[in-house]
Parts: structure tokens; C-alpha cells; sequence
């Protein structure tokens, strides 16, 4: 494990969980602020990260679906992945080692005991409210409108107040005839102020809300025949009040958690959701009863013209117990919506056997991409990605190899989806100086976007029109061969790794729908090319390598600016034959009237790797400690785009800083800091680059 850190998982938690929510979610999230949710589409921003003070690391909690935990925990929903392929994710991203994995287990906010769901770790917001024990005449009638019990307050913590003071500080005392009630949880509290008339004072939370909290849940019996899912604090008082088991939920829209619902269903033998009666309460009680398999019960209607709309109002507009116990009787139970498979379950003889019907794959481009595969083709920008692309779609449809390539399959069509070049640029590549034009085979299909066309309004995006209109043609020419150039125009945010596996799953249903073999062609970003190729190269999200069934890379060499290496990045039909010790030299090259790639021998990789001299690493390290100085708030990665190195040297260089930086005098006998380090950090001194009061910076 050179050069790779060795971290225990919570230590990586602690360094890294904010950079692994920013790389998923293509932003760096505002910390306690709600913003859409990543995990689902929704209207109204549900979704928090926020970091825990104990222990460094950020959380997240996603209300409107209770998913809660770590950055861990994110990644497994974000990338559909269980806990060890996300360690080994993160283990290849971040170039290092989680250590003792196969032990540890995501953070999960939502333990696994029947309990009630823990209030998470997180920075603790100070509040103070100044209760008054004894309830007066209005506050007392009140409650008593909707038939709650003094008794019912004191088992729920339900307290009235004179006064509560904010986190920042602010105290807010109760005036003359104005009701404060407090449901206090002890490390946080709800005020509710019935009479307030800005219904956006009515519910306060002081201090930290337990993200899965569940009101009435350590007030329920062990066991019991009943029990009423029900729309908010004052409505659970209320059926308590009456005999009834009650809980709610953080509000009618939230989801119940697959864990609390098992539990809850072992423990009582009928489940009833009684919602308010508007639009939202209906909705949404439908879809709990349908998740789950629960009984809805539906208030009567007539409330509504008396401005009621939940069972405390029913409560209070002079229904009986016995009324509410006929709205319970005429509930209606909704069978359990099956939950799709996910998998094909089959014996092993039964895949084979079934395996013998299909067609043996053959070569499309020697062992490089095989019949019904996607292939990424990845590259830097203006080393001949669309070249070889055209190359290879022009072999198809003639029927004939490129030298000294592998060709199995039948001369057949070619659809190229030509999202790089004008149409005068593609003449221009492929004729002379615009005469004496290549003759393509009349089966090659090229097309590009047409700048005049419009959205229609059915379709979302653009993405998503594209995607569709990708398939048409398909459908149309009846082609079985796709070349698509390139993958930014598919998902113009593909580089983000929550929108790459969306995008293979498209990709993968149109293979799998219409029998096609796509190449899809991509950008590396700045790389080092002291380094090999490797599947970390491809732009954005290496989930876009993870799910392709091969892949190719170009390179260029140090030797000749003309020469260009091909290497098997990835394959599943066969073994990677031109690896790095076996790369396919070629040149770019034109007689007359076609570019393409022309074969020169077999080579290794790191005969065409660039070699840093002893005044070049120099150089780079200077430049590395110089722009830290200059900006200590770009990360590691950022300075590694910047300097066009990677984010694992920059993390060792300012780690050696860092060490000179600890001793108190002079230049440290640490035969672990490099001699190039120490001359770099003794010249930065003497320029007044580094300071001693600013050291910390770096």
C-alpha cells in the first residue's frame, strides 16, 4: 500500500465525509439548511447535512423519506451498493486504506432495537424555557375542548411556559392572554402557540430535533390490538385522552421506516391511519396504508364546512367517543403493495442452460469490445477519440479489420451519433483538403443535433428528448451497432457521480431492449502522465467504469506528440491482452482522404510515460506549497486539478510542511522528510512566504 493512508473508518468519516457528500451530490451542500433531496425528486427542500461536534463527521437526514446516518450510509443509496463494494469505492477514490472494514459498519441514525429511534449526535443548540407547573383557566380550557386529560399532559411532558430563550440568546416571554405550550423532549422542544396569528410562530423546535423522532412512540404498551397513526402532537393527546394507542410522525408527508413498521405490525394487530381530511392528509395516508398494508380511516366530510379537519377537531365540534369508534369501524384495509424484485433467482445449470440459446459474443474491435457490450472509449481531449471511433464503425459496416486487430462479426449498419464535429468539420476530416471525399459504406449512419429543434413539452429535458429520439432512430434503421460521441450530451452532468449510474441504466435497457452493441466515448480530465492509464482517469465518476461491460483508454506518448497508445482498461469476455506491459503503439495518420489510426508495434506503458526530472518535482512541490499559502482553502484535490498532479503527492508534500512546521527550531534530523522538502521550506522562509503565525494554514 504505497503512498496510501491508512485509516481507520472513523477517521476517514472525520476527513473526508463533507468532500464525499459535495462529490455526490455536484455541490457543496449548505450545513443544517434544508435543500432538495439528492436520494428522491421532490418539490420542497427536505434534505439536511450537519455535522456531529463529538466526532467530526458530517450526517445527513433526509425527512421527507427518515433516511438518516453517515456519509457511508449516503453513498450505499446514492450508488444502490451494500457496505463493503462502498468501503472499496471510497478505498479507490480517496487512494487510501480503511482499515479493519470487514469489523466496522455504517453510522446508521436509526439503530436496530425496538426502541424509540435515538436523537442523533450533532452540535448541541443550547435553549432554556422557564415552565410554570400549574396550567391556568384558559390555558387548562384549552385542552379541555378536545376532551385531553391533565393526566394525558403529564405523561406526554406536555408543560406550559412563561418564557424560552432561543440559541441565540433571545428571550421570548409569553404576553397577557397569549398560550405557550411545550413538548419537551429534554434535549430539544417543540413550542406550539395555538393563537398566534403568523402561523409561521405557531411551532417552534429549540435545540436538536431527533431526526426519526416519533411522538406518543415510548408512551405505547408493549403489545395492544390497535394502534392509530395520526397527524400531529395535539391529535395523539387527543385519542390517548379516549383509550386509543397513538403515534405521529414528523408531519403526514414523512415515510415510515421499513424497521419501525415490522416492529410496530409484530406489536399490535391492527394498524389505522387517520389523517386530516384535506388533500395532503388523504394522499398521504393512502400511500402509508398502501406501503405498508395498514387499515385508513376517513373523518367525516361535514367538518370541513365548520372549518375542522382532524380528529381534535372532531373532538371538539361535539362528535362522542362513540362516533369516532364508527369512523374506526368503516376503516378500510389495503393490501400491501408488492415490492418489485430486484433480482433473477435461478440455479446455476438453469443459467447455463438457458445461456445456450444465446449467440457467443464476437469481436467488434479485436478483444477490445465484443457483441452486446458497452465499451467506454476514454481519452484527453484532441488525441483522437472521434478518429478511431469512426474507424472502427467504418470496419464494421465494410466487414473488414483494421490491421492488426481481431474482426468476427458480419458486415452490418452503424449509427454514429456525431455530437463533436460540424458537418464541415467531418467532411474536412475525411477528404482531401475538401475533395476527393472518402466513400463511406452506405450502412454508415451519422447523426448530430439539429439546432432548430424544440423540446416538446412532454419531455422534461433536454437529456431525457435525446435519450428518447436516440431510440427512435434505432427503431427506424433498425441498427444494431451504436457509436455514440460523446457521453457529455447524454447526461450533461455526468462527471457527478450520482447521475452516472442513472445513465448506465438507461444505456444498459436500450442494449438489453434492442440487441445493440454502443461504444460510448468520454473525457479524462487532467491527469498526471507521469502515471499510468487507469479506470480512475475516465471523467467524473468511475461508476461509469463499474458498470460498462470493456473499456478502452488512449494515451499519448512522451516520445512523440504524433504517437498514441491503446490500453485495455477493462474486460469481461476475455483477458485483458493489451495491458501495460502489451500497449498497441500507433500514429495518426491520412493518405489522401481518411484520418485513422495506423498500427506500429507493441510497446509498455511506461516507455510513453512522461519522466519528471529532479528540478521538475522540485518545481512542482514549490508550487504546491506556494499555492496552499496563497489559497489555504482549496483542498487537496483542487490543488492537484490546478497543477495538473495528483491529489496524493499534494497530501504528502504539505504533510512534510507540516512536519517541519512542529519542531521548534531549525531544520528537524527526520529522515523521513526529504532533503527537497526541507531546501523548499527553508527558501519559503527566507522569501516570507511561510510565517510562523500562519503556519497552521498550511
Amino acid at each position: 500500500m504505497n503512498n496510501k493512508d491508512i485509516l481507520s473508518l472513523q477517521d476517514f468519516k472525520r476527513r473526508n465525509s463533507y468532500e464525499v457528500y459535495t462529490n455526490l451530490m455536484g455541490k457543496n451542500p449548505s450545513i443544517g439548511k434544508a435543500i432538495l433531496s439528492p436520494l428522491r425528486e421532490e418539490k420542497h427542500p427536505s434534505f439536511s447535512v450537519f455535522k456531529d461536534e463529538k466526532t467530526g463527521e458530517y450526517l445527513f437526514k433526509d425527512h421527507g423519506s427518515d433516511e438518516s446516518g453517515d456519509c457511508i450510509r449516503f453513498v450505499e443509496l446514492i450508488r444502490k451498493c451494500d457496505f463493503k463494494t462502498v468501503i472499496e469505492l471510497l478505498q479507490q477514490e480517496y487512494n487510501c486504506t480503511i482499515s479493519d472494514e470487514s469489523k466496522l459498519q455504517p453510522t446508521l441514525i436509526n439503530n436496530e432495537k425496538p426502541t424509540s429511534p435515538p436523537t442523533p449526535k450533532t452540535a448541541l443548540k443550547s435553549f432554556q424555557i422557564k415552565p410554570r407547573y400549574k396550567f391556568n383557566q384558559q390555558e387548562a380550557d384549552y385542552f379541555r375542548q378536545y376532551q385531553i386529560k391533565p393526566e394525558i399532559l403529564k405523561k406526554y411532558s406536555v408543560l406550559v411556559l412563561d418564557s424560552y430563550t432561543l440559541s441565540n440568546g433571545t428571550t421570548i416571554n409569553r404576553k397577557v392572554s397569549e398560550l405557550i405550550f411545550c413538548y419537551n423532549h429534554i434535549t430539544w422542544a417543540k413550542i406550539y402557540k395555538p393563537l398566534d396569528s403568523n402561523r409561521k410562530y405557531r411551532f417552534i423546535h429549540l435545540g436538536n430535533k431527533s431526526l426519526d423522532f416519533i411522538f406518543g412512540y415510548d408512551q405505547l404498551p408493549e403489545s395492544g390490538f390497535q394502534l392509530i397513526i395520526t397527524g400531529g402532537e395535539k391529535d395523539v393527546l387527543t385519542l390517548s385522552s379516549l383509550g386509543y394507542n397513538a403515534i405521529s410522525l414528523n408531519s403526514e408527508t414523512s415515510s415510515l421506516s421499513q424497521r419501525i413498521a415490522d416492529e410496530l405490525i409484530t406489536r399490535f394487530k391492527e394498524i389505522v391511519v387517520l389523517y386530516d381530511i384535506d388533500e395532503t392528509g388523504l394522499k398521504s395516508s393512502e400511500k402509508l396504508c398502501k406501503a405498508f398494508g395498514f387499515r385508513q380511516a376517513i373523518l367525516p366530510d361535514t367538518i370541513l364546512a365548520k372549518n375542522g379537519k382532524d380528529i381534535s377537531d372532531f373532538i371538539k365540534l361535539g362528535h362522542s367517543p362513540e362516533n369516532l369508534s364508527e369512523v374506526f369501524s368503516k376503516s378500510v384495509i389495503f393490501e400491501k403493495q408488492k415490492v418489485p424484485s430486484l433480482l433473477i433467482v435461478q440455479s446455476a445449470n438453469k443459467w447455463i442452460e438457458d445461456s445456450q440459446n444465446l449467440p457467443i459474443p464476437r469481436m467488434l474491435f479485436d478483444c477490445f469490445w465484443f457483441e452486446g457490450e458497452i465499451c467506454i472509449l476514454f481519452a484527453d481531449t484532441n488525441l483522437g477519440k472521434s478518429i478511431l471511433a469512426v474507424q472502427i464503425g467504418d470496419s464494421i459496416t465494410k466487414g473488414k479489420s483494421i490491421f492488426p486487430f481481431g474482426f468476427e462479426a458480419t458486415k452490418q449498419p452503424v449509427l454514429y451519433f456525431d455530437f463533436e464535429l460540424s458537418q464541415k468539420q467531418f467532411e474536412g476530416r475525411y477528404s482531401d483538403n475538401y475533395e476527393s471525399h472518402y466513400f463511406f459504406d452506405p450502412n454508415f449512419y451519422r447523426a448530430e443535433i439539429d439546432p432548430d429543434s424544440n423540446i416538446p413539452s412532454q419531455f422534461k429535458d433536454f437529456e431525457s428528448f435525446l435519450i428518447y429520439d436516440i431510440e427512435q432512430k434505432i427503431i427506424e434503421l433498425g441498427v444494431r451497432i451504436l457509436i455514440i460521441d460523446n457521453i457529455t450530451y447524454l447526461r450533461a452532468d455526468n462527471e457527478k457521480a450520482r447521475n452516472a449510474l442513472p445513465l448506465m441504466q438507461e444505456l444498459k435497457i436500450m442494449k438489453k431492449k434492442h440487441n445493440l452493441s454502443i461504444l460510448v466515448l468520454a473525457h479524462t480530465p487532467k491527469r498526471d502522465l507521469t502515471k499510468p492509464l487507469s479506470k480512475n482517469d475516465l471523467q467524473g465518476s468511475k461508476m461509469l467504469i463499474n458498470f460498462c461491460d470493456s473499456s478502452i483508454a488512449i494515451g499519448e506518448s512522451s516520445q512523440d506528440k504524433n504517437i498514441r497508445y491503446l490500453k485495455h482498461i477493462k474486460t469481461r469476455n476475455t483477458e485483458a491482452k493489451y495491458d501495460k506491459d502489451n500497449v498497441c503503439i500507433c500514429l495518426i495518420n491520412k493518405e489522401t482522404n481518411f484520418l485513422s489510426f495506423e498500427f506500429q508495434n507493441y510497446g509498455r506503458e511506461k516507455d510513453h510515460l512522461k519522466i519528471m526530472t529532479d528540478s521538475q518535482t522540485s518545481e512542482l512541490d514549490t508550487n504546491i506549497i506556494e499555492l496552499k499559502k496563497s489559497n489555504p482553502s482549496l483542498s487537496n484535490r483542487e490543488i492537484a486539478t490546478q497543477l495538473n498532479t495528483n491529489h496524493s503527492r499534494v497530501g504528502r508534500v504539505l504533510k512534510k510542511v507540516d512536519q517541519m512546521e512542529q519542531m521548534e527550531q531549525g531544520v528537524p534530523d527526520d529522515p523521513d522528510v526529504p532533503i527537497e522538502i526541507i531546501n523548499i521550506f527553508k527558501k519559503s522562509e527566507k522569501s516570507g512566504q511561510v510565517l510562523n503565525g500562519d503556519r497552521a494554514d498550511l
